[in-house]
């Protein structure tokens, strides 16, 4: 591309007109060359020059519609400028180009200019500047007339269906998509697929994504994730911004029979970025952030990150403020910043955000921030145990909250179903709660395994005699009284009971061996 930018402009500086022309489009595409709108101004001005130098009458009637699109898009000055788009448009429009005369139609259709008295589009001028580019040989007009149809008061599908076939017998793909769309919202998916498949053998990036679609569900069609894809890819390579996300996270995740390819996910979400595309934004700076597939760049997926989320972005959000709040390579850390994200991308429902929210003033024992956060996500049914662990915590050791015996037992319980780690105080607590049934429902083989791991982890006096109580009694476990022995022994050589607890343990011993179940040897000291 470089050097058929080079040759281009060789020509162009020689003065041919239909190279300055491709000399501007190489600018405005970056083919080649840098995009730089004002360079696209100047050699699409200097082809049109060069073209009424030899007949005043004439215009590179090409250029002066693609310069156009460079006040109507935005391109040229700080913001859209659709009155100059209108005199350039007008100009190539009135040289017979079609593209020129639909694109002053649309100008017209979507109320940028012109707009009737009571101030909604002027949909009449509208439709005389189609008719003039069907004149001129574009077909995609015959499916804005057949928008405006639907658009009058009230509308006029029928007539809408006309204009559809019309432009699809003239060869155009944009009608055939339409009629695609109009057939399918009739649940007609058979004849919606026929049209959708002859729109996309024309190239219609619309048409692509619709027969992948169909694909990928199995719409009327044979399920087929390889054939979705190829169509995905197929309207992503044409342009087609949804798309280009949909091959990105497809090479991203690997869905759609496509193995993990890191590089092709980040070729294409460059390619969306491009297009403002907010999720290619964050597939760009997931894959630096990571360095998956390349050089790892964290300061670059920061930048990714941000605009994504300017964007409305909740991933991107969230990812730029964890960036933040840990810091990176070439980012530093701002809290405040990362809080600010955080905060909002938790507003916007995102789970994770309020996890890293909770996490952060946990660990840093700003509890009463830490608690509300927690909290809330305790509310929602999560796969692991360790938030509602971190939640009994808070209640049992008044951290954020005051002491809730209650609230501790119900989410203690709630983190040992999920798998969550407790240590052996949470365990004696919680096995205590299954024993007696407080704030639980009643749970002798529950009880007995924690009591049992609270006493095997570190042979805390009450544990051991509760597992002694439950081989003693029969609870939760069948009945051992060299278990129970065992374990009553411990408790009392812990020296951790109270009073009343060590005599029961020494009173139990006593009969056991009184009914011959352990010899008095056995028991030894605890009969003292």
């Amino acid at each position: 591309f470089t050097q058929f930018f080079y040759a281009i402009q060789e020509m162009a500086e020689a003065g041919n007109a239909y190279a300055m022309y491709w000399c501007g489009f190489c600018f405005r595409s970056g083919t080649g060359t840098k995009k730089d709108p004002e360079a696209d101004k100047e050699w699409f001005l200097k082809a049109d020059a060069a073209v009424k130098e030899k007949n005043p009458k004439a215009c590179c009637h090409e250029a002066i519609y693609n310069l156009a699109l460079l006040y109507a898009n935005g391109e040229i000055g700080e913001e859209k400028d659709y009155e100059t788009a209108l005199e350039y448009f007008k100009e190539a429009a009135n040289a017979g180009y079609g593209k020129a005369a639909n694109a002053i139609g649309d100008l017209y259709l979507n109320g940028c200019v012109g707009k009737a008295e009571d101030g909604k589009p002027d949909l009449e001028y509208a439709r005389q500047w189609y008719e003039k580019a069907i004149k001129y040989g574009d077909t995609s007009a015959y499916c804005n007339i057949g928008f405006i149809c639907e658009k009058a008061d009230p509308p006029d599908h029928e007539e809408a269906q006309k204009w559809f076939k019309l432009g699809a017998a003239a060869g155009s793909a944009r009608s055939m998509f339409n009629l695609g769309i109009r057939f399918q919202d009739e649940e007609d998916y058979e004849t919606a697929f026929s049209w959708y498949q002859k729109a996309a053998d024309l190239g219609d990036e619309n048409g692509c994504y619709m027969v992948a679609r169909y694909y990928e569900n199995g719409i009327i069609v044979e399920q087929s994730d390889e054939k979705a894809f190829q169509w995905y890819q197929i309207a992503a390579d044409d342009g087609d911004v949804e798309s280009i996300e949909i091959v990105v996270r497809t090479y991203f995740l690997g869905e759609l029979s496509q193995k993990v390819n890191y590089e092709e996910a980040l070729r294409y979400a460059l390619k969306g970025a491009e297009k403002g595309s907010a999720i290619c934004l964050y597939y760009c700076g997931m894959i630096y952030n990571k360095g998956d597939g390349v050089e790892k760049d964290q300061a670059l997926a920061a930048q990714y990150f941000l605009k994504a989320a300017n964007k409305g972005d909740v991933d991107s959000m969230r990812e730029y403020g964890d960036l933040l709040l840990t810091g990176g390579r070439g980012v530093d850390v701002n809290v405040e910043e990362a809080i600010y994200w955080l905060e909002k991308a938790h507003e916007k429902g995102d789970l994770s955000a309020l996890a890293s929210l909770a996490g952060y003033y946990y660990d840093k024992e700003v509890y009463d921030k830490a608690f509300p956060c927690v909290l809330e996500f305790c509310q929602y049914e999560l796969e692991t145990g360790d938030p509602y662990l971190f939640l009994a915590e808070m209640y049992l050791y008044e951290l954020g909250t005051e002491y809730n015996e209650k609230e501790a037992a119900i989410w203690l319980e709630k983190a040992y179903e999920k798998g969550a780690k407790l240590d052996y105080l949470e365990a004696y607590f919680l096995g205590v709660a299954y024993f007696y049934g407080n704030n639980v429902k009643q749970d002798y083989d529950k009880a007995f395994l924690l009591f049992q791991a609270a006493a095997n982890e570190s042979h805390d006096s009450d544990a051991c005699m509760m597992l002694g109580l439950c081989y003693y009694a029969g609870v939760g476990v069948d009945e051992d009284d060299h278990e129970a022995l065992k374990w009553l022994g411990s408790a009392i050589d812990g020296g951790g009971l109270d009073e009343e607890s060590e005599e029961w343990c020494r009173s139990a011993i006593q009969n056991m061996v009184k009914n011959g179940a352990v010899s008095a040897e056995e028991a030894g000291k605890w009969l003292e």
